[in-house]
């Protein structure tokens, strides 16, 4: 069933979804964790650095950079991976003193010891202006003309933040001013009410075992009640947004890529040359899985006829699944 999104919670459910997609790309998500364990790594050496710039080890001190720290990335890979997949916010803002204070460690930034709030603040500015790109590409998320830029004063109170701000001219007027200026149209998010449709045919389609394809949509259409019709469609803008592509029946097949991805696999395989008998090599069904079938000239004459849609329930037939526990409804 449909769920209704709140406006407020958009971008979460944005991002959600997009964990669910991604959890469901073993090659995707086994790239992110190798580089979530190296920004990891490079992050607790920064720390330990930092904290002994003045020869001493201080718990108190690692835990405060340890807090303000927290979200910032220190393998450049890693902060792109992160920015690739993550949905932004509507609303974005950056607070570039945590760095300032970084760079400026040696020194004492509190204003009431070592430093005047004016020299503070006129080292600040020129920290601002030195990295304005860096800060502005973080702030509007690589897309300037699309952002409304706004200060906030921290030293007020959040009520006070929050009430001028829904009073502020740019902010009471922002649909007109959206016409006005960036022209951007509006993104549409109307497949995200279905999210839990569709990695559920997906799921069901994965785990049907070795059975023809137009069996398996029957099945998970009987299984979830809704027309065959829909679970097809819901199957294939499931695979677009797990794979960031549309799905073509050239996909199923066998590729260099997919070859030398599988490879990795068996290169990581904890049960050694299990896949072996004798001389003779059989690959295990999760190799087969990444590497699809093979092409042949029978093959690429069904492609056809499924293209112009003579046969293509025969067509289906072909498209192989592979996985485990499914009582598929033909063999009751």
């Amino acid at each position: 069933m449909k769920k209704k999104v709140d406006p407020k919670n958009q971008t979460e459910e944005l991002n959600r979804a997009k964990l669910e997609f991604i959890k469901r790309n073993n090659k995707e998500l086994q790239k992110i964790k190798e580089l979530y364990e190296t920004n990891k790594k490079k992050r607790e050496d920064f720390i330990n650095n930092l904290t002994s710039i003045k020869g001493t080890q201080s718990k108190e001190i690692k835990d405060s950079w340890d807090f303000l720290l927290r979200e910032q990335f220190f393998d450049g890979e890693f902060k792109d991976k992160i920015k690739e997949i993550t949905i932004p916010p509507a609303a974005n803002s950056a607070y570039p003193f945590t760095w300032f204070a970084v760079e400026n460690a040696h020194h004492d930034v509190i204003p009431d010891k070592h430093m005047s709030r004016n020299t503070l603040n006129e080292k600040y500015l020129d920290y601002l202006c030195q990295h304005a790109r860096e800060i502005f590409t973080e702030l509007t998320n690589g897309e300037p003309s699309s952002y409304l830029l706004v200060g906030i004063d921290l030293r007020r109170s959040k009520d006070v933040i929050i009430s001028e701000f829904e009073n502020l001219p740019m902010v009471h007027n922002l649909n007109k001013i959206k016409v006005l200026t960036t022209k951007v149209p509006e993104k549409r998010f109307k497949w995200l009410s279905n999210v839990d449709e569709l990695t559920e045919v997906w799921d069901l389609y994965n785990n049907a075992g070795k059975q023809p394809a137009r069996i398996t949509f029957k099945d998970t259409a009987r299984i979830t009640g809704r027309p065959l019709s829909t679970i097809k469609d819901q199957w294939r803008m499931a695979y677009e947004k797990i794979y960031q592509i549309q799905y073509t029946p050239g996909l199923k097949y066998a590729s260099e890529e997919k070859r030398a991805d599988a490879t990795q696999l068996c290169a990581k395989c904890p049960h050694g040359a299990k896949c072996y008998r004798g001389e003779d090599w059989f690959p295990c069904n999760d190799y087969l899985k990444i590497v699809g079938k093979e092409k042949n000239e029978f093959s690429e004459y069904m492609d056809d006829v499924s293209n112009s849609k003579v046969e293509e329930n025969f067509c289906e037939d072909l498209e192989r699944i592979d996985n485990i526990e499914y009582n598929p409804s033909y063999k009751k």
